[in-house]
């Protein structure tokens, strides 16, 4: 797939944008500022419902204005017609979504134009708790599934209704019957999560690897292992029966569930471990291990996606060239050379390899983006 147009109206700095990016390559290359990260957040914000920043809708708003709108034209095959998807906002009104021209659910566009998107702060991935990494997964299984957002939505509910009603037995106004309806929807719900997740962190590991050996240096191995989040006397393997595990680790956890008024055990807990060489990242990779080692997992969602639904989605990597040396910078290259539509912002006007026709060049500065010719850098 391939974006063949973005259009911007008072979007962060963008007053209008019509940008044509590169089938291929786009560099992206400009001073701090400049532009250059909203326009990767335009386009995972229109494909995804949110901003890879967690920031709301006011905060994207061109300074002085109500309202913003992102437009995207892409391909998914060269014989095929063009599709469209856009995102409004509007102060007073709210969200707004359109596909090919029809309004629609915002939730609707999800999955339509898959996007990989990966930045500096990614390594929150390896550094921070578990939400980060449970976040990935969600965003990953949901472009392949988009039916599981659904199962999320209807989970996360159950819990906060569940946690309530422990609430209401620690004060007394609640009796410990009332929780039944409510553990039924999060084994119902809980139990798919699980289950998807645990498998695409299985299928994730192995693309990681490849990735992984492909642009780091040694002999350095990386690992990921998927960590449900149930009572720690819990074992679970590839063919666990979820639904059993999860009901079993409520009920073994109420007394204390009670207490701390909140659910101990469900997807809301699980975690990715992510290894080096068979030791905690965390602790143990330095930070350009682990840059390299968030990168490859990035990576290893396009490759995913290939594998599952046949195309590549789009590849959007801000700022990640200053921050590796040449040599990793070139493995990286060639590894974005070979197929696959590729956004890359840089502070650099050129990239490490000779000249490559299907890399553009495009100054970004102040309120616009300009196509510039290609200039390779010394060798």
């Amino acid at each position: 797939m391939w974006i063949e147009e973005v259009r911007l109206v008072n979007f962060r700095n963008y007053s209008q944008l019509i940008f044509s990016p590169s089938p291929r390559i786009s560099l992206l290359y400009g001073h701090n500022g400049a532009g250059k990260t909203n326009l990767l957040e335009s386009i995972v914000y229109c494909t995804t419902g949110r901003s890879p920043r967690g920031v709301s809708e006011d905060a994207m708003l061109r300074k002085g204005t109500d309202f913003f709108k992102v437009t995207l034209r892409y391909r998914t095959d060269p014989g095929g017609s063009a599709r469209s998807q856009a995102v409004s906002y509007m102060v007073q009104v709210g969200r707004r979504a359109q596909y090919n021209g029809k309004s629609v659910a915002l939730h609707a566009l999800v999955g339509q134009l898959p996007v990989v998107y990966f930045c500096p702060d990614d390594l929150w991935l390896i550094k921070t708790g578990p939400g980060a990494r449970r976040a990935l997964l969600d965003r990953l299984i949901t472009q392949l599934e988009p039916l599981y957002a659904d199962a999320l939505a209807r989970y996360r509910r159950a819990l906060l209704q569940r946690n309530a009603v422990l609430h209401g037995i620690r004060s007394g106004s609640r009796q410990p019957a009332a929780l039944a309806i409510w553990d039924a929807q999060l084994v119902h719900y809980g139990a798919e999560i699980m289950r998807r997740r645990q498998a695409v962190v299985g299928r994730l590991t192995v693309a990681a690897q490849e990735v992984f050996a492909r642009i780091s240096v040694g002999e350095n191995q990386l690992g990921l292992q998927y960590q449900a989040g149930l009572r720690e006397n819990t074992s679970t393997s590839e063919d666990c029966n979820w639904s059993a595990c999860l009901e079993r680790a409520l009920a073994e956890g109420i007394t204390t569930d009670v207490r701390q008024g909140a659910t101990g055990a469900g997807p809301h807990r699980d975690d990715v471990v992510i290894r080096m060489n068979h030791q905690l990242a965390k602790t143990y990779a330095s930070q350009g291990q682990q840059r390299i080692a968030c990168l490859a997992i990035r990576l290893a969602e396009r490759d995913l996606f290939r594998q599952e639904v046949g195309y590549l989605p789009v590849l959007l990597l801000d700022d990640v060239l200053s921050e590796l040396d040449l040599m990793h910078r070139r493995r990286l290259e060639t590894i974005l050379a070979e197929e696959g539509q590729v956004f890359l912002t840089s502070t650099e006007s050129s990239m490490s390899r000779t000249e490559d026709p299907s890399i553009h060049q495009f100054e970004v500065a102040a309120d616009r983006i300009d196509r510039q010719t290609y200039v390779p850098s010394p060798m």
